[in-house]
C-alpha cells in the first residue's frame, strides 16, 4: 500500500509542476501586460489551474484582499504553509514557490516579469526532473506495494 501511496505521489508531482508552471505564466501576462493588480491576477490563476494548485493561487487571492496588514511576502508564506501538505511537492519545490513572496508587487513590471520568467525556468528543471524521477521509480514502487501486500497475506495464510 505505501508503495502505491509514493508511486501516486511521483505521479502527481510533475503534473502539479506543470500546473504551477502554467500559473506563473499566467501571472506574467496578469501582471506584465494587463497591469492587473495582484490580487485579480492570482484569482485569474486559480481559475486558469486545478486541484490543489488551484486552491493554493484562491487562497493567496483571498489573503492578499483581505489581509492588509501583513505583507505579501508573509501572506504567501502562511498560504504555502496551509496548501503545500496537500500537493506532492519536495522541499526544493517549495523553496522555489517561496521566492515568489519575496518579489511579488515589490518592485516595477519589467523586474517582476524578468524574475516571474526566471521562477518559470526553474519550475520547468524542476518537472522535468520530476518526470525523469517517476519514470524511473514509479514502476519500482508499484510492483514493490504488491509484492509486499502479496507477501504479507501469504504470511498471514
Amino acid at each position: 500500500m505505501a508503495g502505491l501511496l509514493q508511486a501516486k505521489e511521483l505521479e502527481e508531482r510533475p503534473k502539479q509542476l506543470r500546473s504551477l508552471n502554467r500559473g506563473i505564466e499566467v501571472l506574467m501576462t496578469e501582471v506584465g501586460y494587463l497591469a492587473t493588480p495582484v490580487p485579480l491576477a492570482l484569482k485569474t490563476v486559480g481559475r486558469c489551474t486545478r486541484g490543489p494548485v488551484a486552491q493554493l493561487w484562491f487562497r493567496a487571492a483571498e489573503e492578499t484582499a483581505h489581509g492588509r496588514s501583513l505583507s505579501f511576502a508573509a501572506m504567501w508564506q502562511r498560504t504555502l504553509s496551509d496548501i503545500t501538505p496537500h500537493l506532492a511537492l519536495t522541499s526544493e519545490d517549495r523553496q522555489e514557490l517561496e521566492s515568489l513572496g519575496s518579489f511579488l508587487g515589490r518592485s516595477d513590471r519589467m523586474d517582476q516579469m524578468a524574475k516571474l520568467k526566471a521562477l518559470s525556468t526553474r519550475l520547468s528543471t524542476l518537472e522535468d526532473q520530476a518526470r525523469a524521477r517517476k519514470e524511473r521509480l514509479c514502476r519500482l514502487y508499484q510492483y514493490l506495494g504488491w509484492a509486499v501486500g502479496l507477501g504479507l497475506c501469504l504470511f498471514l495464510m
